[in-house]
C-alpha cells in the first residue's frame, strides 16, 4: 500500500468473490457469471482486470490486454490496449485515481517491452472521453464517427502506429434484425434477453448472436466491438440499450405493431 493508501489488485477467478468484478457485484447474476467465464478464458491470453482500492474500498478499475486480443475494432500490434476504465466517485477522480490506473498499465507495457498503450475514447456516458488520457501523455491517432483512438508510444519498433479498422463495412449477411453481443460486459446478457423478449412482443424475430472471440469482435459492425443492434445491415445502437430505447427505435423504423 502506498503512502496515500492506494493499492491495485488483479481480479482472478480465485479472488473474485472477495474483490468483485467492480461493475458487477452479485455472483448469482447471469451477467456476472458470464463475465467471469469470459475473464477466466481471456486471462490465459494476457487480459487483466485491475481494481484500484483505497483501504478496503474499491475505487475504480481498468481492463487491459495485448492489443492483438482487443475486443474493439483496432489494429495496434505490439501495444497494450485499455478496454475499459472507470472511477465511480467524482471525489476519487479529482484525486487522480484514473491516472493511477493508467500509469499501472503503462508500467506493465514498459515491463513487457511493448511499444506503448492504446485506448479507444468517445464523448458520452458509455466510454471514457479523451481528457484523462491527454493528461497522461496520450495523443490522438485516428478517428471514426464519435470514436477516437489515442496512444502513448514508448518506442516505435517495426510497422505503423495504432489505427481503427473499418467497421462501417458490414461483410456478413445478417438477418434483418440482428443483435450481436459479447460477455466482455456483464450487462450484455440481461440486455440481450430483454431486447429479444421486447422484439417478440412486437412480432419481430430478433436474431441474437454471442460474439465469442476477439477476431470476430474486431471485425463486427459498430464501434464497440462487443454490442451492435442492426436492422437491414444498418447499426442502430453500438452499446447496450434499454427496452425503452429499443421501443423508440422500433417507432422510428415505423414497426410498432404488437403481436405482428
Amino acid at each position: 500500500m502506498g503512502a496515500s493508501g492506494w493499492t491495485i489488485v488483479e481480479v482472478t477467478p480465485d479472488n473474485h468473490l472477495q474483490e468483485t468484478l467492480f461493475c458487477a457485484k452479485n455472483p448469482k447474476d447471469p451477467g456476472y457469471r458470464e463475465k467471469l467465464k469470459w475473464l477466466a478464458k481471456e486471462q490465459q491470453n494476457g487480459l487483466r482486470l485491475s481494481i484500484l482500492k483505497k483501504g478496503d474500498r474499491n475505487v475504480g478499475f481498468i481492463e487491459w490486454m495485448p492489443a492483438e486480443r482487443a475486443w474493439r475494432p483496432i489494429d495496434a500490434p505490439g501495444y497494450l490496449f485499455v478496454q475499459c476504465i472507470m472511477v465511480a466517485k467524482k471525489s476519487d477522480r479529482q484525486q487522480g485515481a484514473a491516472s493511477l490506473l493508467i500509469d499501472h498499465v503503462c508500467q506493465a507495457a514498459r515491463d513487457q517491452k511493448k511499444k506503448g498503450v492504446a485506448v479507444m475514447t468517445s464523448k458520452g456516458t458509455w466510454m471514457a472521453d479523451e481528457g484523462v488520457f491527454l493528461k497522461n501523455g496520450f495523443t490522438p491517432l485516428d478517428r471514426s464517427g464519435r470514436f477516437e483512438l489515442y496512444a502513448i508510444t514508448f518506442h516505435r519498433g517495426a510497422g505503423g502506429g495504432p489505427r481503427f479498422m473499418d467497421w462501417t463495412v458490414c461483410t456478413v449477411d445478417y438477418p434483418e434484425w440482428t443483435l450481436l453481443y459479447a460477455n466482455q460486459c456483464p450487462w450484455h446478457v440481461k440486455a440481450a434477453a430483454a431486447l429479444r423478449d421486447c422484439a417478440a412482443g412486437y412480432g419481430i424475430d430478433l436474431f441474437v448472436h454471442e460474439v465469442t472471440d476477439p477476431q470476430e469482435a474486431q471485425t463486427m459492425p459498430g464501434g464497440s466491438g462487443t454490442f451492435a443492434l442492426l436492422h437491414r445491415r444498418e447499426v442502430l445502437a453500438d452499446h447496450y440499450i434499454s427496452t425503452t430505447r429499443f421501443t423508440n427505435i422500433l417507432g422510428e423504423q415505423g414497426l410498432l405493431n404488437p403481436g405482428g
